[in-house]
């Protein structure tokens, strides 16, 4: 398999598991997201547990609303971290316009021509999916005896599509110490820059 077959494979999962934020407390349950996630990782978290190589958290403000933390600890205190911020809950469908599932995942052509439909697929399944592929190869790489230089995390985080309330949000205040917020990588890319006047306003896109 590659790491495109991994992650699209791992997009399809993800898409199937219709966590669907309407933006009331209970809906969402991105639960289903993070117990894939944490199946997808199981091999590397069950064998990185006890060397330290790889960690895993599952925190949730509200049952159901899981957001799920991946860390793979840098060998060098000093360098800088890098954060893989990717959410795992969608929007409502609106069914009547759609002419296939929308939970289906499924694929239609092959090579270039392929195209996969699903909700999610672009916001942001289809990018939370390869951040998690690359972390489980970065964690495989560490408990071969070779971690990153500065510590990578991965996070599958709920309730993006409200606005971070059971989710980022909601990390940041309750449970800031998870996760290095000064290099996150999410749908727009990009990391703090400080410019000219000492303000901190530059945003890099990555597309």
């Amino acid at each position: 398999m590659t790491l495109f077959d991994d992650s699209l494979t791992l997009l399809q999962t993800l898409v199937r598991n219709a966590c669907v934020n309407d933006l009331t407390p209970d809906s969402g349950q991105e639960v289903r997201n993070a117990d894939s996630l944490e199946e997808f990782f199981c091999a590397e978290i069950a064998a990185g547990r006890d060397s330290g190589a790889v960690t895993v958290q599952r925190l949730e403000p509200r049952p159901g609303r899981t957001s799920i933390i991946v860390t793979v600890p840098g060998s060098d205190p000093s360098a800088e971290p890098l954060t893989f911020l990717g959410h795992t809950d969608v929007v409502p469908v609106d069914a009547a316009h759609w002419t296939r599932d929308p939970f289906g995942a499924q694929i239609e052509g092959s090579g270039a021509d392929a195209r996969i439909y699903g909700r999610g697929t672009i916001d942001m399944l289809g990018l939370t999916a390869p951040m998690a592929v690359v972390t489980r190869e970065v964690a495989r790489e560490a408990l071969a005896g070779r971690p990153p230089r500065g510590t990578l995390t991965f996070v599958g985080v709920a309730d993006e599509e409200a606005r971070g309330g059971l989710g980022a949000k909601w990390l940041s205040a309750e449970h800031p110490e998870v996760l290095d917020w000064r290099n996150c990588i999410s749908e727009t890319g990009g990391s703090h820059l400080p410019v000219a006047d000492g303000s901190d306003a530059v945003v890099v896109t990555v597309g």
